[in-house]
């Protein structure tokens, strides 16, 4: 038979498997009652804005809700509804404190949402620059006009109308206006070399002579054999009234009148300026009522050589009275 010795004269503070004896138990049990409940705080409760704040930042999303916005893009206009503009308001945050103050959230617009609008709405205002088509000289000198550019238009910077319409929906009250110009794109040509025709008219030195190619749809002006102007496009007559062809002089130059006749497709009126007779009837004169001098023979004149008009004024300021008009084929 074994015993066990158990001393009894210890005092209190030397026995063993007492907490409540021991300070630093107590110590360690406070520690972690304290994370606990403060993990607990930290990681279960959610703040949340009181009925009286709710209130007041549901009154201020409501007048947001109520405003426009207005788009100018040229001379296009685009309008985004309240409902539409309602859609691009965020959500309301929560708030980060419950126990402090912190001011109420005002309505904030959603950026990505006001850009998928303005892409919309410059989508349908833009549109990209288309070349023309023409025959030239290995010169780059014009053979013949056979396709017109078209011109196109860009919105320039439009994440700028994205900050401005953004800016003026966050922090004003009211309709939103934004207005931005359109910038030009301009079509170039698409150019095919060819050789340059031969002269069809052996002219005096320095003589002045005007050439209307019936067949390339140009006119140009020379001095001698020293081309002056050109080729530049025009549209000569209809397949129904053709331009008279022959070598002729300029018999008359009025500087306006209004051309009445009857032709092909009944009575006309064409007022020009700058008008210069070759042969009867037929004339050099501006057409500021065409705009386009590709010709095609259903769209050709009532016989004379219609031109651009500033191609007009310069062969009226160069000409005169006796300058030869060569007109073939």
């Amino acid at each position: 038979m074994r015993f066990s010795y158990r001393p009894t004269h210890l005092t209190p503070q030397h026995r063993r498997g007492s907490l409540a004896s021991s300070p630093g138990w107590l110590a360690l049990g406070a520690t972690l009652l304290v994370a606990v409940g403060g993990g607990w705080l930290a990681f279960s409760y959610t703040p949340f804005w009181n009925p009286e704040q709710s209130a007041q930042i549901s009154a201020a999303r409501d007048s947001a809700c109520q405003r426009s916005v207005t788009l100018r893009l040229g001379d296009n206009s685009f309008l985004a509804k309240p409902d539409q503009v309602c859609s691009w308001l965020h959500p309301v945050p929560q708030p980060t404190k419950q126990l402090s103050p912190q001011p109420l959230p005002s309505p904030q617009f959603n950026v990505d949402a006001i850009t998928q609008w303005v892409h919309s709405c410059t989508s349908q205002v833009e549109k990209p620059a288309k070349n023309g088509s023409r025959q030239v000289d290995s010169e780059g000198r014009l053979v013949s006009l056979l396709k017109d550019p078209v011109d196109g238009a860009l919105v320039e910077h439009p994440n700028n109308l994205v900050s401005q319409i953004k800016k003026a929906l966050d922090s004003g009250n009211g309709n939103v206006e934004i207005t931005a110009k359109l910038s030009p794109r301009k079509g170039g040509f698409d150019d095919t070399v060819v050789a340059a025709p031969p002269l069809p008219y052996q002219p005096q030195p320095d003589e002045k002579w005007v050439d209307v190619n019936l067949t390339n749809h140009t006119l140009a002006a020379y001095e001698g054999e020293k081309l002056v102007l050109g080729p530049v496009p025009v549209v000569h007559g209809h397949r129904l009234a053709p331009t008279a062809q022959g070598v002729f002089k300029i018999y008359s130059r009025v500087p306006f009148q209004d051309m009445t006749g009857i032709g092909f497709d009944g009575p006309y009126s064409e007022p020009a300026n700058y008008i210069q007779y070759f042969h009867k009837g037929f004339a050099l004169h501006p057409a500021p009522w065409r705009t386009s001098f590709v010709y095609t023979p259903d769209t050709g004149s009532h016989g004379c050589v219609n031109m651009r008009p500033d191609d007009a004024k310069w062969l009226w300021d160069w000409a005169d009275t006796n300058t030869t008009v060569v007109s073939h084929p």
